[in-house]
């Protein structure tokens, strides 16, 4: 048997388990029948009785063992949950350091994204003008009204949907505005 003080929960448990069907087993035994049994076939008792004693010796180191396992399995328990924590600490550490990184990326680029969003509004807002523009002339002149409207975007779609689920961005709403409505219905022009 290997030292048990450095046995893992898991192995503590497993053996545990084994011996109380070991002791079950044990229990379940009546010696004095068996003896009796022995003796009334004519058997050989002596060797029954020393076969008995081995019996009872090992059923008392069991005894012993699960007394032992039992009471190291809190030390255990404790043991392998500091461990465990050190690995988890170790791994947070790392994610620290790797967070501080992806921050610096987000800081970094949050201004591009603010200034394209800004020319993205503008361009929309142009859009929009150009396309009241176009709408009031086509009713004035009879002009047939091209397909105009406000711009939308599948892959801002996408985002927006994402931020939808997860709202992180706010700002890309903008991109599913209501089309552009004027006398010629709702006016969307898809870009991609």
């Amino acid at each position: 048997m290997s030292a048990i003080n450095t046995m893992s929960v898991q192995a503590i448990r497993d053996r545990l388990a084994a011996i109380g069907r070991d002791e079950r087993a044990f229990a379940a035994r009546d010696l004095d029948a068996e003896l009796a049994t022995v003796m009334r076939n004519g058997g050989d008792a002596d060797a029954t009785e020393a076969a008995q004693q081995e019996a009872e010796r090992v059923a008392r180191r069991l005894r012993a063992e699960r007394i032992a396992l039992e009471g190291l399995l809190p030390e255990a328990i404790l043991r392998e949950g500091a461990e465990a924590m050190v690995r988890i600490k170790l791994r947070h550490d790392e994610a620290a350091t790797e967070v501080d990184g992806v921050i610096d990326e987000m800081v970094e680029s949050w201004n591009a994204f603010v200034n394209a969003t800004q020319r993205f509004e503008k361009l929309q807002d142009e859009a929009f003008a150009l396309t009241t523009q176009a709408s009031n002339l086509a009713h004035e002149t009879k002009a047939g009204m091209p397909q105009l409207g406000n711009f939308r975007s599948a892959r801002l779609d996408a985002i927006g949907d994402l931020n939808n689920r997860k709202p992180i961005l706010p700002i890309l709403w903008s991109s599913q505005a209501s089309a552009v409505t004027n006398h010629h219905g709702a006016q969307t022009r898809v870009i991609d």
